[in-house]
């Protein structure tokens, strides 16, 4: 499940990814004396259907299919199985590195950037850093990759999220994004819906991605 936004400005700030369903992991019981083993790492968990559908602000309970960027990292619903659902939620949790080893082919990809190379350039200089770089980098740097990349889209990050909404005449929606990077970990959620009240949906957005982060901060493999 993908909505394709063409050149809206807010998909170069993530993208638009699914995730595969999967067991939980869980029924055993620990004791305080046992070491808890970790649950499997299952990005759809990050949020709840309940939380899911609050962020959108309608009931959203399909899930969309896994997709090339983040499949382990990422998830989908709407509230239709096609692609472009009128009500759909898009969140990712994952180490940093993970999100920042895809930068080049996230950048050169987004229509809004004719000179994606160039920009990316740019950004990898005022980062530190070189492409080759991106391979080996640590969960710390992709941070600090991530704040870069926002200062050249010109987001405004509060604390360590950005958010923002726009209007999207073309699918008579509200698009409502926020993201982090923080502590090694990146974490953002999109969702699409009829809320007219942009500033309802951004609050709304940033709720999930405080959820969304926590979460992953206690499930996340190593």
């Amino acid at each position: 499940m993908r909505l394709i936004l063409g050149g809206i400005a807010l998909v170069l700030l993530g993208t638009l990814t699914a995730c595969g369903g999967g067991d939980d992991g869980g029924g055993a019981k620990t004791t305080k004396s046992a070491p808890r083993t970790p649950d499997r790492f299952i990005a759809c968990d990050l949020l709840t259907q309940k939380q899911r559908d609050v962020v959108v602000g309608a009931k959203v309970d399909v899930q969309g299919r896994p997709e090339n960027d983040f499949p382990s990292w990422a998830c989908t619903f709407g509230d239709t199985p096609e692609p472009s659902a009128p009500n759909q939620v898009t969140y990712r949790g994952m180490r940093a590195r993970v999100w920042a080893q895809k930068v080049p082919e996230l950048v050169a990809r987004e229509p809004a950037s004719p000179q994606a190379k160039k920009f990316l350039a740019d950004v990898l200089k005022r980062a530190g850093l070189t492409e080759s770089d991106l391979a080996l980098i640590d969960d710390d740097a992709a941070c600090d990759l991530w704040n870069v990349l926002q200062d050249a889209t010109g987001a405004t990050v509060d604390g360590d999220t950005t958010s923002a909404t726009q209007t999207v005449d073309e699918i008579d929606a509200q698009v409502a994004r926020a993201s982090t990077c923080s502590q090694g970990i990146y974490a953002d959620v999109l969702a699409i819906g009829s809320d007219a009240d942009s500033a309802a949906g951004r609050k709304r957005a940033e709720t999930a991605l405080s959820t969304i982060y926590a979460n992953a901060a206690e499930r996340l493999p190593r």
